[in-house]
């Protein structure tokens, strides 16, 4: 995981080639992965591996990547699987290396299973897990691909499902901020957001009254006294009147 790597689509298609429904790496390539993926039934690393279909996929020598983000399985065979630790975040990823001429990927015929839309959502927007190689805009595209892929659809309209990743994201130097009030003064690359859990009563609530009657009062109590704010919302304005 080179940290001084190019993102460059065209010079990893320029080394996967499809040949009999299956896709091949001419120069050898690898794909990385959180381990946690595993555990919430996103991944099974082993005899048959197979893992959700947003990766980062590099180069050997890790000069160049890219990533792959549609919403279904692949199934793999890795000529070798290691973990390795993220610098940064100290979060554990499967690094799966393929040698020339090695199968990436087994099938291109994609099985639609409904299931992992519940799965991603509960991962990435419930409890704001984001992999470190998934920018703000590969993660607004992530449901993109539902109905061709996963056989479902969120919403009747492509803005629906960025809703809740508008909410999640947050300004790095301050968690109470959306990261979309600063995104046109930022480099997105360089600055990238940090994301909150959606069932967070800590941020996801944006008054002292949503905090305090939900489902968590001692937590939202604690977070409306830690973090006040003057924001009023509709709720209040009804039960006020």
């Amino acid at each position: 995981m080179n940290n001084l790597s190019q993102r460059d689509a065209d010079k990893i298609k320029d080394i996967l080639k499809e040949v009999d429904n299956q896709v091949i790496t001419t120069k050898g390539c690898k794909i990385i992965f959180p381990v946690r993926f595993e555990t919430v039934g996103l991944a099974t690393v082993g005899v048959d591996t197979s893992f959700y279909g947003l990766f980062r996929i590099e180069t050997l020598d890790g000069n160049y990547y890219a990533i792959h983000n549609m919403m279904g399985y692949l199934h793999s065979d890795p000529d070798s699987v290691d973990i390795v630790t993220h610098e940064e975040t100290q979060e554990p990823y499967y690094v799966l290396t393929y040698q020339p001429g090695s199968v990436v990927i087994k099938t291109i015929d994609i099985l639609k299973d409904n299931n992992i839309i519940v799965k991603v959502f509960k991962e990435f927007i419930s409890r704001g897990k984001v992999p470190f190689y998934v920018t703000y805009m590969d993660i607004n595209k992530i449901f993109d691909t539902c109905d061709e892929f996963a056989g479902a659809s969120l919403s009747d309209t492509m803005e629906a499902p960025t809703v809740p990743i508008s909410i999640i994201a947050r300004n790095p130097n301050d968690i109470n901020q959306y990261y979309r009030e600063i995104i046109n003064e930022v480099d997105m690359f360089n600055t990238p957001p940090v994301y909150v859990p959606a069932s967070s009563v800590n941020f996801s609530a944006t008054s002292a009254l949503t905090k305090i009657t939900g489902s968590y009062f001692y937590t939202g109590v604690v977070s409306a006294i830690n973090n006040p704010t003057n924001q009023t919302e509709t709720i209040d304005y009804i039960l006020r009147y």
